[in-house]
């Protein structure tokens, strides 16, 4: 939706900067258990020069996390 609507910040070479956050939470909002967790990242990249045809390239990267929830005991 961010792209399409022309609000990724973009930098000096025309390629975009993005910031992934994630808080901890599941789909209903409880915190996750300590351990590793796999994120998938898939993006469509545009690897032609300026004035060029599109080329569309696909990123598919899968990625580990690790995650510790700290207790007070």
């Amino acid at each position: 939706e961010a792209f399409t609507s022309g609000k990724l910040p973009m930098d000096a070479r025309n390629r975009y900067q993005l910031r992934i956050l994630w808080d901890g939470n599941d789909d209903q909002g409880h915190m996750v258990a300590s351990g590793v967790y796999t994120m998938r990242l898939v993006l469509w990249q545009n690897v032609s020069e300026a004035g060029e045809a599109p080329s569309w390239s696909l990123w598919n990267q899968t990625y580990s996390l690790a995650w510790h929830v700290f207790t007070n005991w």
